[in-house]
């Protein structure tokens, strides 16, 4: 796919071809540090590490001028029928703005053609221009994401429920694993609006590629034989962290514990894991948080959670489901 933008060309790139690498290293980094050719390299490396996980990075659109690449957009498509989509820094010209806007314009269309239910875009709070592209093609904004991070040197400030039974995740498993998710978002403060969205065996498909899936670090808390409680974690080694992926306490069971023992888990998993991988010391926590979530953030301060930065969390639906 071509077109002209001004002076500028619009065009999809494949892996392999000329272009490919620098684009995904511009639209994924923001060219914010290195050079091009250390862009490039990373930019490998997010597309194989994203491979590893069952994603793939497609479609890839740069826009160049005089045979430059001045912009770029591309997507992270997931198995649960969604995408993470991503678009460089756009400079201060008109010419610029409109051709980063076709090469975004270009990916979201691709996607909806692929019958994707549900694109995510995570932007700096100051990338404004980003944000207006986003908005004048059906995204909005949803609320702000606090990225937290616990050291390993924290310890557990309160006592956690004792009464509870543990299930890890596997095939057997997975209806009572979807259960507790969909008793979880009862009421939640976590990103409400993204309920129902998608149905419940998509939202756990996406869950398993965040990271390295591992089912033995997936949980499910059960007293009196109800979910009350669900911990999703997956190990990223390049961060030497445990990603908290999903938290959820069932809405009756809130305030009787179940989240400080969720916490204790993962901290507990943060030791193991470290152990069996030969990594010292421990692995950290980390996680993002609706900044609405005021009970969770209070709880996650607690514990020890600092904030290491902030995200804009913006999503889009298919057109024809649009109010």
């Amino acid at each position: 796919m071509q077109s002209s933008c001004n002076l500028l060309e619009i065009k999809r790139l494949r892996p392999g071809e000329p272009g490919f690498d620098a684009a995904v290293g511009l639209a994924v980094h923001d060219g914010s540090a290195g050079t091009a050719a250390d862009r490039a390299a990373r930019a490998r490396t997010f597309v194989d590490a994203a491979s590893k996980r069952g994603l793939r990075v497609e479609p890839v659109v740069g826009g160049f001028t005089d045979g430059v690449l001045i912009c770029a957009a591309a997507a992270l498509e997931s198995p649960g029928r969604a995408a993470l989509v991503f678009l460089s820094r756009i400079g201060p010209d008109a010419g610029t703005i409109q051709c980063a806007e076709s090469a975004f314009r270009s990916v979201v269309s691709s996607l909806w053609d692929r019958r994707i239910l549900l694109l995510e875009m995570l932007l700096e709070p100051r990338l404004t221009p980003c944000a207006e592209v986003a908005a004048r093609n059906g995204f909005r904004r949803l609320t702000r994401l606090d990225y937290l991070r616990r050291l390993p040197s924290r310890g557990s400030p309160e006592h956690a429920a004792k009464d509870l039974r543990w299930t890890a995740y596997s095939n057997n498993s997975h209806p009572l694993f979807a259960e507790a998710i969909q008793r979880s978002y009862a009421q939640s403060l976590d990103c409400p609006e993204l309920t129902g969205l998608r149905a419940i065996d998509d939202v756990i498909a996406g869950h398993r590629t965040a990271g390295e899936f591992d089912p033995t670090l997936w949980s499910v808390a059960s007293r009196n034989n109800q979910p009350v409680g669900v911990l999703l974690l997956s190990r990223i080694a390049e961060a030497a962290a445990l990603e908290i992926v999903y938290m959820g306490v069932d809405a009756e069971a809130r305030g009787t514990g179940v989240g400080s023992a969720l916490l204790t888990r993962a901290v507990d998993a943060a030791t193991t894991t470290a152990c069996a991988s030969a990594m010292s010391p421990p692995l950290a926590l980390v996680l993002a948080v609706d900044e609405r979530n005021a009970p969770a953030q209070r709880l996650y301060a607690r514990w020890g959670f600092e904030s290491i930065g902030a995200r804009d969390a913006w999503i889009a639906t298919p057109p024809g489901s649009r109010g």
